[in-house]
């Protein structure tokens, strides 16, 4: 009895952590010096169901059904922050494809990188997780969508059939 109570625990302390992983890492950088947090929560992503919603000067942009079933986005903009925070950012939030997250789009080049992840429960992408870097344009990002996506409309999204 005792070992089927301790297996319990040892599988809702896993489940726990994975589930929060990615709010960790929005949680230890957003007051990391001059990083921007925003969250949008559920009431104001209903406010902007019928218009849309652009988000970091329109290159993110969502409308209609799809508002339906995100519950919560998190963005943390980190154009201002120093190379070792960007990077920090970025290791935390590649780490999380070895606890859960599934890799949807991973690119690393000179001066750019990208990195797109997603939690699923079954059928439902219950978490997408979007870094970006670009040095370019001195662009530095990471922002988390919540909810339950159907997979099927998550990759319409992504191929632009929405």
């Amino acid at each position: 009895m005792k070992k089927l109570i301790l297996a319990m625990i040892a599988i809702i302390a896993c489940l726990t952590t994975q589930a929060q992983q990615s709010d960790f890492i929005f949680n230890k950088f957003k007051s990391a010096k001059s990083a921007e947090y925003i969250l949008v929560d559920q009431s104001i992503l209903n406010a902007g169901q019928e218009k849309g919603l652009n988000i970091m000067d329109g290159k993110i942009q969502l409308g209609g059904d799809i508002f339906k079933n995100i519950s919560s986005i998190k963005a943390l903009n980190l154009e201002k922050c120093s190379k070792k925070v960007q990077r920090a950012v970025f290791n935390r939030a590649n780490s999380l494809k070895d606890q859960g997250y599934e890799t949807l789009v991973s690119t690393i080049e000179k001066d750019s990188r990208a990195l797109i992840l997603s939690r699923a429960e079954g059928d439902n992408i219950v978490e997408v997780l979007i870094y970006g870097f670009d040095k370019e344009d001195n662009d530095c990002a990471l922002v988390q969508f919540k909810g339950s996506i159907k997979k099927k409309e998550l990759k319409e999204l992504i191929e632009g059939n929405h």
